[in-house]
């Protein structure tokens, strides 16, 4: 049965005092409509929505405490989300909500929601995947995560929210969260863990060629055509793609010795003699008595 239906479809009547745990707690339902009806864009930065001044009056009655979380939800559709609270000056049984909430949520201009007041465990962790690569290509996209989630109260697993920064609009689907589903990032230490995006596709890498390397590849292919002229196989045939690397290999291990060859590595020891070896003893045999002065 829905809450309509139960309370005669009056939006922003408030459900009895209800008790969770010994606490009371806030049950309404209301009128949901875009920030377009209200003529207040601040509302599409974070997921605080603006409630009437009967609802402020209603939650300090029932002392709910600070921060004010609350589970939203479309009753036909029966989907829900969870948000907090930035200001109560809406009209009577009507309530504003950013445009990502409300395409969350599947509704249409004047449709009903229920709001209930939660208390949600501080998170500290939350896993995002951003939309677009731009979002990452930013300066510094951690620094204005973090600062762009100061509008929010909570995050839920599987909510898409909507990042504005410099004019622009980023989507971001929230993959995880922890300790819980739904947290609360009011005055929270949240570590934050990046998807890559789902538009990011992997860029091949080229490899880069060297105008040197394709100088080579030309004399190379020169070579072998020279080689296929020298050598010729006995059946007549032409040489095998293995034998015409097998030759190229050997003429540029030859060519290689040729240029690396040093006369001095390879020099005869004393050199070159044209006499025979002759005894000392021999020089002056029968020239006994002679003299020189």
């Amino acid at each position: 049965m829905q809450f309509s239906q139960i309370f005669g479809g009056g939006g922003g009547r408030q459900a009895p005092p209800q008790r969770s745990g010994g606490a009371q707690v806030f049950l309404s339902s209301y009128k949901a409509y875009s920030p377009a009806f209200f003529g207040k864009n601040d509302i599409n930065k974070g997921n605080k929505i603006i409630l009437p001044s009967s609802a402020l009056h209603e939650l300090a009655r029932l002392s709910i405490s600070y921060p004010m979380i609350f589970m939203i939800s479309n009753p036909q559709m029966g989907k829900k989300s969870y948000c907090g609270v930035l200001e109560f000056s809406a009209e009577e049984g009507l309530c504003y909500l950013p445009y990502w909430m409300m395409n969350n949520l599947y509704l249409e201009e004047g449709s009903e929601v229920i709001l209930r007041n939660v208390t949600l465990k501080k998170g500290n962790f939350v896993t995002i995947q951003p939309h677009q690569t731009a979002f990452i290509d930013l300066a510094n996209p951690k620094a204005i995560l973090e600062q762009e989630l100061t509008n929010y109260s909570c995050l839920m697993k599987g909510d898409t929210i909507n990042i504005n920064y410099q004019g622009h609009d980023y989507l971001i689907d929230i993959v995880d969260c922890k300790p819980e589903d739904q947290i609360c990032v009011v005055e929270a230490d949240v570590e934050v863990e990046f998807k890559q995006p789902l538009d990011y596709k992997e860029v091949p890498l080229v490899k880069k060629t060297s105008h040197f390397s394709i100088d080579e590849e030309q004399k190379d292919k020169q070579k072998i055509k020279e080689l296929e002229t020298k050598f010729v196989r006995l059946d007549g045939k032409a040489l095998t793609e293995k034998q015409k690397q097998e030759l190229l290999k050997k003429e540029k291990e030859q060519l290689k010795q040729e240029i690396d060859f040093d006369p001095r590595k390879h020099r005869l020891k004393h050199g070159i003699r044209n006499y025979n070896k002759v005894e000392k003893s021999t020089l002056f045999e029968g020239k006994k008595g002679i003299s020189l002065k």
